[in-house]
């Protein structure tokens, strides 16, 4: 019963995506595409350093190809880490660039309403953008990210899962 009701929110929050316009993740249908790395932190001028993980997702494609990804989960991990926390996920995925010609391969992406929350501070929702490398393995980028009061940095690296794609 827990994974048909697991499976039933993670497919509602798919259909719910709905910042997408004609981008491809692929492959679809995919619920373990996993991603970690170092992430960085920067709170009241300190930066601490953390190992993030991100559990990405993707739906079905539609008739035109095209489909939905989500982070489905993003945590850090390591001392002050432990503190803070992403809250409200899922969080849509869209490509930023380059915007033609159709079927690129991606090299921004646009996470959605990203919210971390720590003791001190509730950062957010705001949305974020990365830096998509293909790979192998592909990997995403944060440079100076600013959600609210926070900072992050970093690069996650997919170790888990067929290798994601993705064009717009």
């Amino acid at each position: 019963m827990n994974r048909i009701l697991t499976t039933l929110v993670g497919a509602a929050a798919l259909a719910g995506a709905s910042p997408s316009g004609a981008d491809t993740f692929s492959p679809p249908n995919q619920n373990t595409l996993l991603f970690q790395g170092v992430f960085y932190v920067h709170l009241l001028g300190l930066q601490v350093t953390c190992d993030g993980f991100v559990t990405l997702r993707t739906g079905p494609f539609d008739a035109a190809g095209d489909n939905l990804a989500v982070f489905h989960s993003f945590s850090l991990e390591g001392g002050l880490c432990n503190y803070g926390a992403f809250a409200n996920l899922t969080y849509p995925i869209t490509v930023v660039a380059p915007t033609t010609p159709a079927g690129a391969t991606a090299q921004k992406l646009r996470i959605h309403g990203v919210r971390f929350t720590s003791p001190l501070y509730d950062c957010g929702p705001a949305d974020i953008e990365v830096e998509w490398v293909p790979g192998p393995p592909p990997r995403m980028v944060l440079t100076s990210q600013t959600v609210g009061t926070c900072q992050f940095d970093g690069e996650l690296t997919q170790y888990v899962g067929p290798t994601l794609t993705i064009t717009n």
